[in-house]
């Protein structure tokens, strides 16, 4: 992943694929494959910027102390791929 400023930030391991290849129907991505490789990096770059918008607020502005969540309900963000649900603990600071 790259920031706005196009600094590399992040290089995560997505997904490990094991195909077969021995036939010419193996080649290439099968719609399962594809949904879970699009799911699962959803789910990474979601964290991402959760993060990021996160970062800026989670400390008191006055005296620098982490604020607490007070929201614990998971939330849903549409895609245009989908629905991706985050849960409470992706709000949570580290």
């Amino acid at each position: 992943m790259c920031s706005d400023e196009g600094q590399e930030e992040t290089v995560t391991g997505v997904i490990t694929l094991n195909k077969n290849s021995q036939r010419i129907e193996h080649l290439g991505l099968t719609l399962a494959e594809a949904k879970q490789l699009l799911s699962t990096l959803q789910r990474h770059l979601l964290q991402h910027q959760v993060d990021t918008f996160l970062d800026p607020c989670s400390t008191c502005p006055d005296c620098g102390a982490l604020l607490k969540v007070k929201a614990h309900a998971s939330r849903s963000f549409r895609t245009l791929f989908g629905t991706c649900k985050a849960d409470p603990a992706m709000f949570e600071a580290e």
